[in-house]
């Protein structure tokens, strides 16, 4: 799933916004022109038309898709168009990357990421073996990791199905949700007082 044939697909879906850091991205997509190759980004934010103007002004209009804002339910398919996924996000003053549930619903299909080192995404990536980091704010890096990634779909395939063996039992959205569910009730159990016992 998510592998398409020709040209390979790198990926972006979440908010647009200055601190998930899509113009790195757009950035590094310029430094490839010798690659077949297509951007997609979906989501809405306030910095949509900076990065679509950006994109008018690195000349890869053509090369990037905006396919706006996909809803949860839609998320898992929208992924499963894409060959990597990249998550370039940058660290404020005031934020950094806390989990990366991109990532997790990426590989949970099969799709491999490509990540900034804000946060907590390298600590995911090395968890899961999903993958590949990249110095945040730098699209020198970014794009090296995409010229070694994109051409050769094997690797990609053999990245992403070794993220999802490992995400698919142990960090699915599901099973996460199943195991904190069994956590309150085994506390609810504990902690509610018991009912006496009626003689008679």
């Amino acid at each position: 799933i998510g592998y398409a044939a020709h040209p390979p697909v790198v990926g972006y879906l979440g908010r647009l916004s200055h601190e998930k850091g899509i113009d790195t991205l757009l950035r590094a997509c310029a430094k490839l022109r010798d690659l077949d190759y297509r951007c997609v980004i979906a989501g809405e934010g306030p910095a949509g038309t900076d990065l679509r103007r950006l994109a008018r002004h690195l000349g890869i209009e053509e090369r990037v898709e905006w396919v706006g804002y996909v809803d949860h339910a839609r998320a898992r398919d929208a992924l499963s168009t894409m060959d990597v996924v990249a998550v370039p996000s940058r660290t404020t003053p005031s934020w950094k990357e806390q989990f990366g549930r991109v990532v997790l619903e990426a590989l949970a299909v099969g799709v491999p990421v490509i990540t900034s080192d804000s946060g907590e995404l390298p600590r995911l990536v090395a968890r899961t073996g999903g993958g590949w980091v990249f110095a945040e704010d730098d699209p020198d890096a970014l794009a090296k990791l995409l010229r070694d990634v994109l051409p050769p779909p094997h690797r990609r395939r053999q990245v992403g199905q070794r993220g999802a063996t490992y995400v698919r039992p142990h960090l699915a959205i599901d099973a996460i949700a199943s195991r904190f569910a069994r956590v309150v009730g085994d506390h609810a159990a504990r902690s509610s007082p018991r009912t006496p016992r009626s003689h008679g």
